[in-house]
């Protein structure tokens, strides 16, 4: 630009090229003094041809007032972001200023979704299924050796379909509407769709210490450690697959980041039945939590639960008997190589049969232990995992009934919305009917976590019972 400035004001015969050229010169000028790295100088240089144009009468007075006020505008308007004059002469750097997505960041399991900007605020919609394709062995132990169950062989399973639509009113106000479309859970249809409202709430961010959501949200427990291990897909985890916790309720939300997100912390007041029971009681129960990051790729959390259990099933004149504790702990490192963590809990009288006396005290205990790492190769799109529950589902009422589970697989990661395992699964229960936990009166079972189906035989509850599974397992977000 210094050159050509020089080459322009210079000299009688430049004057000559000036008058010839000029009219092609001038908006050419114009131009490039809103995009060159010297904007300054770059103006100064028009408005000195422009003068020289008008005083060797190659254009008219009008001609230069008009020119002049077109310099001056582009002066004035403001530098696109990547221009290095605001970098101050530095080279565009994307990853420099933030733009550009870490590794870690790139295969979060939350999706993008399509946003729109409204009268509202910008509205988004995404969604995430899990769906498998795979072999079941199921049998239970009979006085005469092992006798296959009713849900064996192979089959097509989709487990989750959510559907999210996020609107941000503002930089304070929001709201979540979340489906949740999963296999039936009850006896008289186990493989019939059922649709669930799994959030629905507003929320109030008043800044990064401390937001509020009134309506169905998330718990702090389950989501919270899913995070941490990874691989929902493949399978609940701990809590949610003994069915000693959910991870969403209907009630009022706090949550919130301190120390520059060193400390997490989450408390939660709901109705105490679930996103799939919300009925009201005599009382809130009260679930919390509270997590330590001293790195970034560290946590160290502890957690609660204590109420009722909406227990009262919508009859708040009901008496309780008893009240539902439980204690949860966890510890992981998650990096963008590897993922190893342990979690566990303590519970006691953790059923809505307990709670209003219809069933003895009891107490449980679990734990569950995890791990992944990213193979070097292929552009890290391959991982190995593994993981191994224990679970004492009746501590005090059948001490000798346990549950092992454990899984171990591969993952393929081809791209961001796409996740692919191949896998093996086995679970066994001892001295028990094939399932964990309770639920309704606190005398009807609930099952494992696949398709709602015991993998033992109620007819021989002093015996055990277990599965295996091969298959591939996928997750789309999108």
């Amino acid at each position: 630009m210094k050159d050509l400035h020089n080459r322009l004001v210079s000299g009688a015969s430049n004057r000559t090229a000036i008058r010839k050229y000029g009219r092609v010169l001038v908006p050419a000028l114009l131009g490039a003094s809103s995009l060159c790295a010297a904007p300054a100088f770059a103006a100064d240089t028009t408005m000195k041809l422009i003068k020289m144009m008008r005083d060797n009468g190659s254009i008219t007075d009008a001609q230069y007032n008009q020119l002049q006020a077109a310099a001056a505008q582009n002066q004035q308007q403001p530098q696109p972001a990547g221009n290095p004059s605001v970098n101050k002469g530095r080279v565009f750097n994307p990853r420099a200023s933030g733009q550009q997505i870490s590794n870690r960041q790139a295969t979060n399991d939350r999706p993008s979704g399509h946003s729109v900007n409204t009268k509202l605020g910008k509205t988004t919609i995404s969604g995430k299924t899990y769906v498998d394709g795979s072999w079941i062995n199921s049998r239970h132990e009979t006085a005469n050796g092992h006798q296959k169950n009713g849900n064996d062989g192979y089959g097509f399973d989709v487990k989750r379909f959510y559907l999210t639509i996020d609107q941000n009113f503002n930089k304070m106000f929001s709201a979540r509407f979340r489906t949740d479309i999963e296999t039936g859970d009850s006896a008289k249809h186990p493989n019939v769709y059922n649709v669930y409202v799994k959030n629905a709430y507003v929320q109030a961010k008043f800044s990064d210490a401390f937001a509020l959501r009134a309506g169905v949200a998330d718990l702090p427990w389950v989501p919270y450690v899913e995070g941490l291990y990874g691989y929902r897909y493949v399978e609940h985890v701990l809590i949610d697959r003994a069915h000693f916790g959910t991870s969403a309720d209907l009630g009022l939300h706090a949550l919130g980041k301190l120390a520059d997100g060193k400390i997490d912390y989450q408390l939660s007041l709901v109705n105490g039945g679930g996103y799939h029971n919300v009925s009201r009681g005599s009382s809130v129960d009260v679930s919390g939590r509270i997590g330590f990051h001293p790195v970034k790729q560290a946590t160290f959390a502890i957690g609660g639960r204590v109420g009722k259990l909406a227990a009262q099933n919508g009859s708040p004149q009901s008496s309780t008997a008893n009240t539902a504790y439980r204690l949860d702990a966890v510890a992981a490192w998650v990096s963008d190589v590897f993922r190893i963590g342990v979690d566990g809990f303590y519970a006691k009288n953790f059923s809505s049969g307990i709670v209003l006396g219809n069933a003895p005290k009891d107490t449980a205990f679990g734990g569950s232990a995890w791990a992944s790492y990213t193979l070097p190769v292929h552009d890290n799109q391959f991982s190995l995992f593994g993981r191994y529950d224990y679970v004492k589902p009746h501590s005090d009422t059948n001490s000798g009934q346990h549950d092992n589970f454990f899984t171990t697989g591969v993952q393929y990661h081809p791209t961001k919305p796409l996740k692919l395992a191949l896998l093996y699964k086995f679970d066994r229960i001892s001295q028990g009917n094939g399932v964990i936990g309770y639920t309704g009166n606190g005398t009807t079972p609930v099952s494992t976590s696949y398709n709602a189906t015991n993998i033992g035989a109620t007819a021989y509850p002093n015996r055990g019972a277990s599965y295996d599974e091969v298959g591939i397992f996928a997750q789309y977000v999108f």
